[in-house]
């Protein structure tokens, strides 16, 4: 709510103050009272394995590690580094080549993972492969300059 000058509340307008993780009004920054809810990370690789069934964990391990390292991004537990190996259980240093790649990208800043939003689109399954392709040096994201990205991929791939 916004006080108006007398200190009564203004029941029509929202508030559209900014939180301390610049969140948007409606999202984690009105409800910044709530305690934190850290997803389980059996939820994140069954999210992940929702994505494509037909990915198998042992023989697309990076595919599927990366995968799960970028859900868990957009999750509470954010694009820090030791946050996500904590996580996870991933080794830093595989953590820390995906948040380069992310950060040489665009798509991770110091507000986390704000190119995630292109995932809620209708019909973006394929934008969130695309952004798993990145992470691992496969392909490359070119800002469009409206907060949209095209993907080129990367012929001497990074194994």
């Amino acid at each position: 709510m916004v006080n108006d000058s007398d200190g009564s509340a203004d029941r029509r307008q929202p508030d559209m103050r900014v939180s301390p993780r610049n969140e948007r009004p409606g999202e984690e920054g009105m409800n910044a009272s709530k305690p934190k809810k850290i997803p389980r990370l059996d939820a994140v690789i069954e999210a992940v394995k929702d994505l494509d069934p037909n990915l198998d964990p042992d023989r697309d391990e990076a595919v599927f590690s990366t995968a799960v390292v970028l859900v868990a991004a957009v999750t509470r537990i954010g694009t820090d580094v030791a946050a996500l190996a904590n996580f996870t259980g991933y080794t830093r240093e595989f953590i820390a080549g995906i948040s380069d790649r992310m950060h040489r990208a665009g798509m991770w800043d110091e507000h986390g993972y704000p190119a995630a939003r292109h995932w809620f689109a209708p019909d973006s399954v394929g934008v969130f492969w695309a952004d798993v392709l990145v992470a691992l040096g496969w392909a490359e994201a070119l800002p469009d300059g409206g907060g949209e990205f095209a993907y080129r991929a990367i012929v001497e791939r990074p194994d």
